[in-house]
């Protein structure tokens, strides 16, 4: 059993980024052809921003996944279950759905996919992470972390909750306005955030900064 362990603790990587690298490949064809269907141009009108940020938010969030996953795997070691090897499919399910509501006609249901779509996101990144912090060999990057709390989880879970209120809001109202340019515009900020923290923690783990977040000294 130790030797069946062993493997699927070895090759979990390899796996993971194979199938990552399929989804996010139809994912990026997918977001192109539908980017092209929706004409973007560079006149100011309301339809065109909200065209041109609902593209902005959706390609970030694809990069986003990728780097998110993309980290886990690269800097730790745990012994996969099967939700860890179901994640990709899943992922690829929902980024596919939100790129197809990708029109400010339907930013109604954009904003409910993206909500469904981070909730589940999170909580399997947190589950990876869990089992990540209970194997000795990632030791020397969780020591320097305490486990979470849901004081830690709150602000993930009001966004979450924010975007389906944003979803219950343009289902009611179907009329783009400023709300609409507002929260989209806040939703490319918390990506670009998320990325700002993955490439902290990116940087702690290779040991190019100390946990306290300052650069260390070369030499």
């Amino acid at each position: 059993m130790e030797n069946i362990r062993s493997r699927a603790r070895q090759q979990l990587p390899s796996v993971m980024l194979t199938l990552l690298s399929i989804v996010q490949a139809i994912a990026l064809e997918s977001f192109w052809s539908n980017a092209l269907e929706l004409n973007l141009n560079l006149n100011p009108t309301l339809l065109n921003v909200t065209a041109w940020l609902l593209s902005v938010v959706t390609l970030l969030l694809i990069v986003l996944i990728w780097l998110v996953n993309v980290s886990l795997v690269m800097r730790f070691e745990w012994t996969p279950s099967v939700t860890d090897l179901t994640q990709p499919f899943f992922v690829g399910l929902g980024q596919l759905l939100l790129i197809e509501a990708m029109m400010p006609q339907r930013i109604s249901a954009w904003f409910a996919v993206l909500a469904l779509f981070f909730l589940f996101v999170y909580f399997s990144s947190q589950g990876a992470y869990r089992r990540a912090r209970r194997d000795p060999t990632n030791s020397q990057f969780f020591v320097m972390l305490q486990p979470a709390t849901w004081r830690d989880h709150l602000p993930n879970l009001l966004y979450i909750g924010l975007l389906g209120a944003w979803a219950g809001w343009f289902y009611l109202r179907s009329e783009l306005g400023w709300i609409s340019t507002i929260a989209l515009i806040i939703s490319a900020i918390v990506c670009l955030g998320q990325l700002w923290q993955i490439t902290v923690f990116w940087r702690r783990s290779m040991g190019e900064i100390n946990p306290d977040g300052t650069t260390k000294s070369g030499g």
